[in-house]
């Protein structure tokens, strides 16, 4: 059975006219008609219709191919970004799900689509459909839908990715992770300072007419770092296939131009939240001097005791079967680190202990 032509939202009377002066009545007519941009521009000027609407038609005509699809959930997927059958098989429920309440909620659809149950059943659907439609080059994925994994969305020869990466990314993430990835980044940038001073330290330590001028490098820190970051919010719910588990995320997402002017959303209506990010005093053993201690002629265990109270790391010890002097049951005969010389950040000392026989 043929849907009639005007199952596609948006298809006025005036349309239907048109395009039954090109022999389409029927969604199945309009779908094989419009395929490839070629076929849309030819159409667009046959009838008189502009590229634009027809394009948005058919997406419609597209997605209604699906079995148990209705002429609204098509327009409303057409208006989420999903502009294929292909697109629609691939595209994660859950992050369609988010994207259509969050449009919801800003205004951007006045009617609610389709469940997370019904969105499984036309994705199981779309699946055993083969499509033959091809999207507008400038049309691209929609960088605030998830695909799954298995499917890698490439960015049209000549055409400019509006995600800024190869493949598309989620526009929505958890609160937690933005606070863990901005907390990682200052303790990056930080950490990046602390390497350069480490370094210049070490290499006036190992200078002993710098090091005895008492040179010390130069150390950064960053005091402080506060976040406002004014974010959109969505609370996902997610149950087990038996429905006796429940997961409730709480998902945030930057408020900016780029997001009020697709949703048409206020800055004012935005929620916020306050970060800052304190440091704490770096350890002393980064900041003391600490001169190696003459080990020879210890005992292999008054040695490592040695080491330990002056928290110097103990690197490989080398074992043999000698003799020994003064009767000592083992003695260090060989350490890889000179006696009163700086030891620098880190520095591990080897050791050559005789037993004996």
């Amino acid at each position: 059975m043929q849907l009639d032509i005007k199952t596609v939202k948006g298809i006025t009377q005036k349309i239907a006219e048109k395009l039954a002066e090109s022999k389409i009545n029927t969604v199945e007519g309009l779908r094989a008609a419009t395929r490839t941009t070629a076929m849309r521009t030819e159409l667009s000027k046959k009838t008189g219709i502009s590229y634009g609407q027809l394009y948005s038609l058919s997406k419609q005509a597209e997605l209604l191919g699906i079995g148990g699809m209705t002429g609204e959930n098509a327009e409303t997927l057409v208006r989420a970004g999903i502009r294929s059958i292909s697109d629609l098989s691939w595209a994660l429920t859950s992050s369609i799900g988010t994207f259509l309440r969050t449009m919801e909620r800003s205004g951007a659809l006045k009617q609610s689509g389709p469940g997370a149950a019904e969105l499984e059943l036309l994705k199981e659907a779309a699946r055993k459909q083969k499509s033959k439609f091809e999207p507008d080059k400038d049309d691209l994925v929609n960088p605030y839908i998830e695909f799954e994994k298995e499917r890698k969305v490439t960015v049209p020869e000549g055409a400019v990715h509006r995600g800024g990466g190869e493949e598309t990314i989620g526009f929505f993430s958890g609160i937690k992770d933005i606070m863990v990835d901005i907390g990682e980044g200052i303790a990056e940038a930080q950490h990046a300072l602390d390497l350069s001073s480490m370094d210049i330290q070490n290499s006036i330590l190992d200078d002993p007419e710098l090091a005895a001028y008492g040179f010390n490098a130069s150390w950064y820190t960053i005091p402080e770092a506060t976040f406002t970051l004014k974010m959109e919010y969505a609370v996902t719910e997610e149950k087990s296939s038996s429905g006796t588990t429940t997961i409730r995320r709480f998902l945030v997402s930057p408020s900016n131009a780029r997001y009020n002017n697709y949703f048409k959303s206020q800055e004012s209506a935005s929620s916020t939240i306050s970060m800052r990010f304190v440091p704490i005093p770096p350890p002393d053993r980064f900041t003391d001097r600490i001169a190696m201690p003459d080990l020879l002629g210890m005992e292999h265990d008054e040695a490592l005791e040695e080491l330990r109270l002056l928290r110097i790391p103990l690197g490989n010890v080398d074992s043999i079967v000698g003799a020994t002097s003064s009767g000592k049951a083992t003695e260090v005969t060989w350490q890889s680190v000179d006696a009163g010389k700086i030891l620098k950040i880190g520095e591990k000392v080897s050791l050559k202990v005789t037993a004996r026989t």
